[in-house]
């Protein structure tokens, strides 16, 4: 969350001239940041959103010379690997990415938990996303589903 609505940029200009250290707005929305970038109010920029709008989001962010990272929310294994691959390709990706879901959640529903060391993951280099889903772990935490074939 950003301290202030990321349409005040006013209130972000005040920020970024009283403090001694980079300033980043947190935005989904590809017009909020270049509405930051243009009025030179921000020196980095946290990304959520779909994985092509990440993907739309960092190049901006490249464009303006800024360096970035990709956002999370309390998300499960699957989507947090999707995620660890869009931050690998985006070449504005530089700061350390948020990816907590496996932190907060009883079971992240894949087989093998991503493994951190020292601040840092692989990307999966397995077919696909590089993960799998854990259908014991499925069965232990789902009310109903539908599986296609």
């Amino acid at each position: 969350m950003d301290p202030i609505p990321k349409r005040d940029l006013e209130g972000y200009r005040q920020i970024h001239a009283a403090i001694p250290f980079p300033l980043a707005m947190h935005v989904v929305d590809g017009a909020a940041a270049l509405r930051g970038i243009r009025a030179g109010v921000v020196d980095c920029l946290n990304f959520g959103g779909s994985l092509v709008g990440f993907q739309r989001n960092a190049a901006v962010a490249a464009a303006a010379g800024l360096p970035c990272w990709h956002g999370s929310g309390n998300d499960l294994g699957i989507l947090d690997t999707a995620y660890i691959h869009a931050a690998a390709v985006a070449p504005s990706c530089t700061m350390a990415s948020d990816f907590v879901g496996s932190w907060t959640r009883a079971d992240d529903l894949i087989q093998e938990p991503i493994r951190f060391a020292t601040g840092y993951t692989a990307t999966p280099m397995a077919p696909g996303l590089g993960c799998e889903l854990d259908m014991t772990a499925l069965a232990l935490h789902t009310i109903a589903y539908t599986q296609m074939q």
